[in-house]
C-alpha cells in the first residue's frame, strides 16, 4: 500500500509492528509502516518506548535502532507549545483526552491527510482535514 497524502501513525500501529504479538496486526501494521509519506511525533517515539519496555521487556540497544531508523525513516514533529495548546482545544471542543489530542494536534500540524490509530472514532473527521482511520477494522 502506498500513499502519496501524508499519514500519521499513532503509537498502536508501531506496537503492534514491532510486538509482533497478534500475527493479523502485526502484518497490517508493517504493511502500513511501508507508505512513502508518513509522520510520528516524539510523542508517539517516547510511548512506543515505555511500552516496548515495560510490556515486551525489550532492550534500550535494540529500541535505540529502532528510534534510529524510524527518524531515518519518517518525518518525527516534534511536540511544542503550539502543539499543546492545540490539545488542549481539541480536548475542549471535541472530548479528546489530552494525549489522544496531543497526537490529534501533531498530525493536523504536520498537515497529514490520515491518522492511523485503533483507539480513536474510525472515520472521523478533525480539523475538515484529518481523518482517523483504524488500520485494523
Amino acid at each position: 500500500m502506498s500513499s502519496i497524502e501524508p499519514s500519521f501513525l499513532d503509537t498502536n500501529v508501531l506496537v503492534y509492528a514491532y510486538s509482533g504479538t497478534e500475527p493479523d496486526k502485526c502484518r497490517k501494521a508493517r504493511t502500513l509502516l511501508h507508505e512513502s509519506s508518513l509522520c510520528i511525533s516524539t510523542q508517539v517515539i517516547n510511548e512506543f518506548i515505555w511500552v516496548m519496555t515495560r510490556k515486551y521487556g525489550v532492550a534500550p540497544t535494540q529500541l535505540q535502532q529502532i528510534i534510529d531508523a524510524l527518524y531515518d525513516l519518517y518525518r518525527v514533529e516534534t511536540v511544542a507549545r503550539k502543539q499543546i495548546n492545540q490539545a488542549l482545544s481539541l480536548s475542549d471542543s471535541h472530548g479528546f483526552s489530552h494525549w489522544d489530542a496531543l497526537i490529534i494536534a501533531s498530525a493536523l500540524q504536520a498537515e497529514c491527510c490520515i491518522l492511523y490509530s485503533e483507539d480513536l472514532q474510525h472515520g472521523r473527521f478533525v480539523g475538515n482535514m484529518l481523518r482517523i482511520v483504524n488500520p485494523f477494522a
